[in-house]
C-alpha cells in the first residue's frame, strides 16, 4: 500500500460544547486548546458574593462621610452652626415628612 503522505483526518459532524482556551506559544504560534469549563459552585458563589457586599459596604460608608463632609459645607455656608443638633435633625425630619415644596412654601414669607 502507498503512502500519499496525507494522514487520515477525522471529521466530528457534532463540535462538543467546550470554550476555547487561545495559548501562545513560545515562537508565536497561536494555539487553540479545547477545554471544559467547570460550573461554579454554590459555595464559590456564595463567597464572591459576601466579598463583594463587604466591598460595597466600604464603598457606601466611605460616600456617607464625604456626602457628610458635603453636607457640613452647606450648612456651615448658612450659618446654621447656631442652630442645635437636636433642632437641626428634627427640622429635617419634619421636612421630609411634609415634602420640601410644601416645607419651603410654610416658611417663606408671604
Amino acid at each position: 500500500m502507498k503512502s500519499t503522505g496525507i494522514a487520515a483526518k477525522t471529521v466530528f459532524l457534532h463540535r462538543p460544547m467546550l470554550a476555547l482556551s487561545h495559548v501562545e506559544g513560545t515562537n508565536g504560534q497561536r494555539k487553540d486548546k479545547l477545554m471544559a469549563r467547570s460550573k461554579p459552585s454554590a459555595r464559590n458563589a456564595l463567597k464572591k458574593l459576601r466579598e463583594q457586599r463587604e466591598e460595597l459596604d466600604a464603598q457606601e460608608a466611605r460616600l456617607r462621610e464625604e456626602a457628610a463632609g458635603e453636607l457640613g459645607k452647606v450648612l456651615l455656608e448658612c450659618g446654621a452652626e447656631t442652630i442645635e443638633p437636636a433642632q437641626l435633625k428634627q427640622l429635617i425630619r419634619a421636612s421630609l415628612t411634609i415634602g420640601i415644596d410644601d416645607a419651603l412654601k410654610r416658611l417663606s414669607p408671604a
